[in-house]
């Protein structure tokens, strides 16, 4: 099983980034993403698209990050879009 946990969603400026990294999950075969926000616009948007091309894949959320991190059973990788400037 592949989860991706995406974290600092922001409502309103991240709505398509964060639906395009469920949709990215989801090809590359992910089973789901937990969010650590609740946003139903990004959640209905993949919902349709899942209902509408098949599978499994689901969004979720929890509302205390760093204890899913720690309960998480499985191997941890960070991944991050920002640049590192020197």
């Amino acid at each position: 099983m592949i989860t991706v946990l995406r974290l600092g969603h922001r409502f309103e400026r991240d709505r398509r980034i964060s639906a395009h990294i469920c949709l990215t999950a989801r090809a590359f075969g992910a089973d789901e993403v937990v969010f650590d926000v609740r946003d139903e616009r990004v959640e209905g948007s993949v919902k349709r698209i899942t209902d509408e091309w098949g599978g499994n894949f689901k969004v979720n959320f929890t509302s205390d990050y760093r204890k899913f991190i720690k309960n998480f059973d499985g191997t941890k990788v960070h991944l991050t879009m920002y640049k590192l400037y020197r």
